[in-house]
């Protein structure tokens, strides 16, 4: 093909005004681009079609933007596909190799699903076969690293179809020309082309489209520089680059076209449901009630979409409801004991707080709903499920609690310990009560029972709301009726007629259920002793050998003994003559020491045990001759 172009080059993303001329040629007409149609060869992915960047280095041309024509994503999420469509008068080359163009009879078409494409690349390194390349340039749109001037990897090895005219041999036109006419099976041709002219309106006759299923696809990652699979949430740049087969561009090594886009894939449906209580305890005889909110966090409608809640069956509970959101279009009700509403479709992206696809119900409360909280009989669940024909299936539960009230009691002993001498009385012990109605209502028939430990004998007691009387062991207090926050003090003195530790429990109880039962019971300890004299004992001291010198450095052994034995961890006191002054280290578990002294002057050496008395103070004589010890 030869063409005349007539050429002004600016910078990156700069036009690039492109006539071609009729030029006859051995009886040929080549074909011509009417100014009209297309007027410049702008590039879709941004860079300089004259000068675009190269992996390795220096600059390649993408001057034949006549090959690649439109780009666009086609059906939904992972199971969509891209579509690269492609026209010029001497076909789409798919490499040598590659799966043959057969038209189907009397159609001028052909199709291969999926198609087999030759390996190799141009001069310029770029690929011979139609090729893609990805960016996720989600968080970042003008992420470009993964296309092929950045030195990306290829998105797939091959397409996953291939619809029209094409040939797999370089110089060799397919076998029949088209005019736009791909086959029922390819994508609707984009009415407006990647440079914003109308797509079909430009017709060189030989036109293709190849497909790309994404879920097969990788894409490079900037926050990693690592090529992963394409997946849901995500948006991607996405580059396809295809040749033509008349490979005749001198600059370029090829007619070869390239042109982006940008799609996402939204996240799938997720249906979600959020249950909430108005309030988390109330006291019985008030009102109950949840809220039920159903969401869609996922990129895609949820279709189908119904609530189904079995609603408390609690003594006293009677539901109605309270209110509806305008997404449930009226479709709530209460159905043999169970709220459903739908089926409606949420909207993707619909978050808790902005969906309207809420319903509130309520009940009335009566004594025989309220008892034990958080965890007791008073507790009122409530379960709902959400369900969609394409969401996926969600439970919420939900509880609140119908109290009636909380009596504590708490108990001390005085004094906690009493060490009584021998012969002595036992001191009184104190026992005292402290009970509270922590609420949150009015208790009735308020009673303390306190059996009195062993080893105990009844004093007294008291209280300062109510009565008191010691039957059978046991104090027992009537208080009445306790208001909330109020407080009873009750005091038991009895006298120990037992050493040891003495340990007193006390209850309550009332007449209305309790939220909490782990405080109703209390106990305090004390420990009474009783204090006896032992005998003194005294510390002998044994000391080895029999005679000292002065001058003369002696070895002494000693052994410690107490009431004929031998007494470990007591220490000597050793002091004599010439300033003398030796304690030393604490006797061994057999009663022994070893020590050595050195005597400069004649005179007394006396033995002393430390902190202990004494039975017999031992002294030993020190002079130039030999002397015996005393004692």
């Amino acid at each position: 093909m030869l063409r005349k172009v007539f050429q002004r080059r600016f910078g990156k993303g700069s036009l690039v005004a492109l006539t071609l001329l009729a030029v006859v040629v051995a009886g040929t007409v080549s074909a011509v681009r009417p100014s009209t149609v297309f007027a410049s060869s702008t590039d879709t992915c941004g860079y300089n079609p004259l000068a675009a960047p190269a992996p390795g280095g220096g600059t390649v041309v993408f001057d034949e933007n006549s090959v690649t024509r439109a780009i666009a994503f086609y059906g939904s999420g992972l199971s969509g596909h891209v579509g690269a469509f492609a026209n010029d008068e001497s076909g789409l080359y798919i490499g040598s190799g590659g799966t043959p163009s057969s038209a189907v009879s009397g159609q001028v078409y052909g199709e291969a699903v999926p198609p087999t494409f030759g390996s190799g690349s141009d001069v310029k390194n770029r690929p011979n076969a139609p090729t893609i390349y990805l960016t996720d340039i989600t968080g970042n749109a003008g992420a470009t690293g993964g296309d092929w001037e950045n030195g990306g990897t290829a998105a797939a090895t091959s397409a996953s179809g291939l619809y029209g005219s094409w040939s797999p041999t370089i110089g060799t036109k397919p076998v029949n020309k088209n005019d736009w006419t791909l086959g029922p099976n390819a994508d609707p041709i984009p009415a407006t082309d990647a440079f914003g002219g109308t797509t079909t309106s430009f017709n060189e006759h030989y036109s293709a489209e190849v497909t790309w299923d994404v879920s097969g696809l990788t894409a490079y990652d900037p926050t990693t520089a690592t090529f992963v699979p394409v997946q849901a949430g995500h948006t991607y740049r996405a580059q396809s680059i295809t040749h033509d087969t008349d490979q005749n561009h001198t600059s370029g090594g090829g007619d070869v076209g390239e042109v982006c886009t940008t799609f996402s894939i939204p996240l799938p449906p997720h249906v979600d449901i959020l249950k909430t209580p108005d309030a988390a305890q109330v006291n019985a005889g008030t009102s109950i009630g949840f809220t039920v909110t159903v969401s869609n966090s996922g990129g895609q409608d949820a279709t189908g979409v119904t609530l189904s809640d079995p609603l408390p069956t609690n003594a006293g509970l009677s539901w109605t409801i309270d209110g509806e959101g305008a997404g449930w279009n009226n479709t709530c009700a209460i159905n043999s004991g169970e709220l459903d509403c739908g089926p409606v479709t949420v909207p993707a992206g619909t978050t808790p707080d902005a969906s309207t696809f809420t319903v509130h119900i309520t009940s009335p409360t009566t004594a025989e709903t309220g008892g034990g909280c958080p965890t007791g009989s008073g507790e009122v669940d409530n379960t709902g499920t959400v369900d969609s024909t394409n969401g996926g299936t969600e439970k919420s539960k939900a509880s609140t609690c119908v109290a009636i009230t909380d009596l504590q009691i708490t108990k001390s002993g005085s004094p906690a310990t009493q060490d009584v001498p021998a012969g002595k009385p036992f001191k009184n012990i104190t026992w005292t009560m402290v009970v509270k109605n922590n609420g949150p209502a009015v208790d009735t028939d308020v009673t303390v029972g306190d059996p009195l430990p062993a080893g105990e004998t009844y004093v007294s007691s008291s209280t300062t709301v109510g009565s008191c009387s010691f039957t059978l062991g046991t104090l027992n207090c009537s208080l009445g009726t306790m208001q909330v926050g109020d407080t009873v003090t009750i005091t038991l003195v009895a006298k120990p007629t037992i050493t040891g530790k003495h340990t007193n429990t006390a209850s309550v109880a009332g007449g209305v259920p309790e939220t909490d039962l782990t405080n109703n019971s209390a106990s305090a300890s004390v420990i009474v002793d009783k204090l006896t004299r032992p005998p003194a004992l005294c510390i002998a001291v044994l000391v080895k050998p029999k005679q000292l010198f002065v001058g003369q450095s002696t070895k002494l052994h000693l052994t410690v003994r107490s009431a004929g034995k031998t007494v470990a961890g007591v220490r000597i006191r050793i002091t004599g003559p010439g300033g003398l002054k030796l304690t030393t280290k604490a006797s061994s578990k057999n009663g022994t020491i070893t020590t050595r002294v050195n005597l400069k002057k004649a005179g007394i050496v006396t033995f002393r045990p430390v902190a202990n008395k004494s039975c017999k103070v031992t002294q030993a004589g020190v002079a130039s001759a030999n002397i015996s010890l005393t004692g």
